[in-house]
């Protein structure tokens, strides 16, 4: 009788751990499959809108060459910029000073921001260009002051270029990192040695 007992006892253990074991094989089966159909479906997106810049930069550089150029310039400035302040950062916070407190840290990272604000709008005056030219494009009316809509579009575009070229070089004119600096730099020379340093700074941006 106990022998009978514990034997069902044993085969119950062994279909439960069976049971557990089909149960969590499912479930990690539907997570993996779930996690692919995330991959794939980010992958898609990502395809598409590496597909619309491409279209997107294509118009410009025909239609609207002053202002894709600009956009590929502030996108390059702002990369600069933020390298050199990172590696600034980094030399404040190692020598224990706080960026975030420090004045011309401050100026510098407001000027990036407002690069950025330049950047965006640019490309929402591309791609809203791009769209009112489709519609004209695409305007089964064909209404004849179509020509004249779409020329006017494109002036419009081309005087925000314009605007925005005039202020992005003065702010790059004014406020913008200096080449080749390094702190190596810094270092007086043999022949100063024993007279009184003369007083330098050396920053990251003009």
């Amino acid at each position: 009788m106990n022998n009978n007992h514990w034997g069902t006892t044993l085969l119950g253990a062994i279909l439960l751990l069976l049971l557990a074991g089909g149960l969590y094989t499912w479930h990690s089966l539907q997570e993996s499959r779930r996690q692919a159909d995330a991959d794939a479906a980010e992958a898609a997106a990502i395809q598409r809108q590496k597909e619309a810049e491409r279209d997107l930069r294509t118009f410009a550089e025909t239609h609207l060459g002053d202002l894709q150029k600009l956009i590929d310039e502030i996108q390059d400035e702002i990369q600069i910029r933020k390298a050199k302040l990172e590696k600034l950062a980094e030399e404040m916070r190692r020598v224990k000073a706080v960026p975030e407190t420090d004045p011309d840290y401050v100026k510098w990272s407001r000027a990036i921001v407002e690069l950025e604000k330049k950047l965006n709008t640019l490309k929402e005056e591309r791609r809203n260009t791009y769209v009112e030219l489709k519609k004209f494009e695409l305007n089964p009316e064909g209404k004849p002051e179509v020509d004249k809509q779409r020329e006017a579009r494109l002036k419009q575009a081309r005087g925000l270029a314009e605007t925005t070229r005039e202020q992005f070089n003065a702010l790059r004119t004014s406020n913008r990192p200096p080449e080749g600096t390094s702190p190596t730099e810094l270092k007086e020379p043999e022949k100063d040695k024993g007279k009184a340093p003369s007083k330098k700074r050396w920053w990251p941006f003009g």
